[in-house]
């Protein structure tokens, strides 16, 4: 199984920021990863609680994942977090790896920023 862990942050909460972030991640995951959208098992998106013009998963199926599994949830609102933030972890089929997509400035949530780490 591929995993896959990414974050953007967002200018504003506007609903052409949301869908641009949004997408701006999921194809950045796909490039990275290799991950053909008819591989992906699922795809879980959450948003910090700054986040509420629109869904980002509105974002996905409006530009034509409409049957692909996802479920939207909102981040945990802690003190002196990144704010702005929609985050992905990404499940596909395939050899098992673990791989991290962070864009603008979520790179500083983790000490990786792009890459992948096999697993046994």
């Amino acid at each position: 199984m591929i995993v896959v862990r990414g974050a953007v942050n967002i200018p504003s909460n506007t609903e052409d920021e949301i869908r641009k972030g949004t997408l701006e991640l999921f194809h950045a995951v796909l490039k990275e990863s290799g991950v053909k959208p008819s591989r992906v098992i699922s795809l879980l998106i959450s948003a910090t609680p700054d986040i509420t013009a629109s869904y980002p998963c509105a974002a996905i199926r409006n530009s034509g994942y409409e049957t692909l599994p996802m479920l939207c949830v909102q981040e945990m609102d802690v003190d002196g977090s990144l704010p702005l933030t929609i985050r992905f972890l990404l499940t596909a089929r395939g050899r098992n790896r673990r791989l991290f997509c962070y864009l603008r400035e979520t790179s500083r949530l983790r000490g990786e920023t792009t890459g992948q780490e096999a697993v046994p």
